[in-house]
């Protein structure tokens, strides 16, 4: 590379978008595990305290962008109230709480005094479910810091990662279930899972990247001579990620791919500057066949198993349903206060009857809200109607704004929060810290509307 050459490089790249893009990369590699004894947490929450510390290095302070404060809020009251969970208390108060009499039995049988207990009934994973905000910390806060084209390049990463993760499952397929690319020990064998354990979370996370892959490739500050090139790299990677979404077998994946699709649509039709109204079906209509074929093709094949699973819903088969009676059971013995996060599985297994044992356990209830009452009790609650009806404001402001840019990414920031918390009714995409990363971003993109990403408000 010539000085000139590298001049240039050093302008257009800053040393927080480098810092960005390798969080992205770590969190790509290592955060699509969502167990609390998976080995690469180490890793993510080791580089998510680092790029915080490198956050605060180059601003000094997180909280001067006050489009954030809002998200800043949300998570340190979450922390807060997992960190209270963990406080020791009197045993005549931990007593007192509902659900506790049965665990004084131990101390009893063995002749102790009733030891000082936090209300967490797992205090372990309590400690992990703290130390699992720390991805989210750490992208809220290369948030709060960018500037300029720094901000911009938050929907580039996700796409990036989407498609790199889509043709890693490809190849995963090619190699069959016993790959090595499928380098998590506990993983959905015989799937496309990409940078995931489970094939729900890789279907959602390239669900979510389709809006995202639609709003850039309509960016209008490049170049006209790379705009059909961008186009055509959109076109294809969208084909890719649809075709993965449906070879992974997910079903809610599928869905939500075809709603993400839906809304790529939507924000790429606007843009097309043919003056005849046919050529502009005409695209639609080939894009439309060109994927219907390759999908029958498939599914003549039968390698569409989230089709085939589709179509063969069994409500008696899907024990996630199932599971809803048992944690009701369980949020009315331990309410207002819950068991505590990280609980469910331990306390689960208590309540479990004999009719719904199997060779398989629930690690979780595959449905976030109840869970996050089970766990958390009335303050959950709280918190999921204040966060319920904060999106709520934020939404109506973002629809009302007037026509730009900004508004685009605030709509796409909507979009993919909407299919992820639509996803934690199903599943528990948000435990993977790549996923929550990607959810802090789009937040992110709702709160900067009227400032612009590049433009957050400080002060």
């Amino acid at each position: 590379m010539s000085l000139s050459g590298w001049a240039g490089f050093r302008g257009r790249v800053t040393g927080a978008m480098l810092a960005a893009c390798l969080l992205a990369v770590i969190l790509a590699l290592a955060g699509g595990a969502s167990r609390a004894d998976a080995a690469s947490q180490i890793v993510v929450r080791s580089a998510a305290v680092l790029a915080i510390a490198c956050a605060l290095g180059m601003r000094g302070s997180l909280f001067t962008a006050r489009q954030l404060r809002p998200a800043f809020w949300m998570m340190m009251a979450l922390a807060a109230l997992i960190a209270a969970q963990l406080t020791p208390l009197p045993p005549d108060l931990w007593l007192s709480l509902p659900g506790r009499a049965h665990y004084a039995e131990a101390a009893t049988m063995l002749g102790q005094p009733q030891p000082w207990r936090p209300l967490n009934l797992t205090p372990d994973l309590g400690w992990n479910a703290l130390l699992a905000l720390l991805p989210c910390a750490a992208v809220l806060a290369f948030v709060a810091v960018a500037r300029g084209k720094e901000a911009r390049i938050g929907p580039t990463l996700v796409m990036v990662v989407a498609v790199s993760s889509a043709l890693l499952g490809i190849a995963q397929l090619a190699g069959g279930p016993e790959s090595v690319l499928r380098y998590y020990s506990d993983t959905s064998i015989g799937s496309p899972t990409g940078f995931f354990t489970n094939r729900n979370h890789q279907a959602m996370m390239l669900a979510c990247a389709l809006p995202i892959i639609a709003y850039w490739a309509t960016d209008r500050e490049i170049a006209l001579d790379r705009v059909k090139a961008r186009r055509l790299t959109a076109f294809l990677s969208g084909l890719v990620l649809m075709l993965v979404i449906a070879a992974s077998g997910s079903r809610a994946g599928l869905v939500l791919g075809v709603i993400g699709a839906l809304i790529a649509g939507t924000i790429i039709w606007p843009t097309f500057r043919y003056r005849q109204s046919y050529m502009r079906i005409a695209v639609v209509a080939g894009t439309m066949l060109l994927i219907i074929g390759v999908a029958l093709a498939l599914y003549h094949f039968d390698r569409l198993p989230s089709v085939n699973r589709l179509l063969a819903v069994d409500d008696d088969q899907d024990m996630r349903l199932k599971w809803l009676g048992p944690a009701m059971h369980i949020i009315r013995d331990f309410f207002p206060w819950g068991t505590g996060f990280g609980s469910f599985d331990s306390i689960f297994r208590q309540y479990e009857p004999l009719e719904l044992l199997r060779f398989t356990y629930a690690n979780q209830l595959h449905n976030e809200f109840v869970q996050l009452v089970l766990e958390a009790g009335l303050p959950g609650l709280v918190l999921e109607a204040a966060f319920a009806a904060g999106y709520a404001v934020q939404c109506t402001r973002i629809v009302r704004a007037p026509a730009s840019r900004d508004r685009v990414l605030a709509l796409v920031g909507i979009a993919v929060t909407a299919m992820l918390v639509a996803g934690s009714i199903f599943d528990y995409p948000l435990r993977t810290p790549l996923l929550s990363g990607v959810f802090v971003l789009a937040v992110s993109w709702m709160l900067a509307i009227g400032t612009g990403p590049q433009r957050i408000e400080q002060g």
